[in-house]
């Protein structure tokens, strides 16, 4: 038996698009998944945002902008705790005195 590995997918202004679920399974085992437009562009989006409406068709109601796209994944503004030094002196807010320097 032949088991269907795409669903329609449909956005607010007659966006379109679809969903490879054997790559993005819609079973809640991701927190996201990837739908590719009708012009090519992949957009990832929370699978809590599509609803259901059939076997093989979903509804999103509202469509990611292009910064929610692989290709343009927003960078952060400060760098992650991690790559502070946790032995430099640091302000209230944990914010390293090289930072304020950095951002002034």
């Amino acid at each position: 038996m032949n088991q269907c590995t795409s669903v329609e997918v449909a956005g607010p202004q007659g966006a379109r698009g679809t969903i490879d679920t054997s790559r993005w399974p819609l079973d809640g085992s991701r927190a996201e998944i990837e739908i590719i437009l009708q012009d090519g562009r992949p957009v990832r989006v929370p699978l809590a945002l599509l609803q259901r409406l059939g076997e093989h068709h979903y509804r999103l109601a509202v469509m990611p902008t292009a910064g929610h796209t692989d290709q343009q994944t927003p960078q952060p503004s400060r760098p992650p705790a991690a790559a502070v030094n946790p032995n430099a002196p640091h302000d209230d807010d944990g914010t390293t005195i090289a930072q304020h320097r950095a951002h002034s």
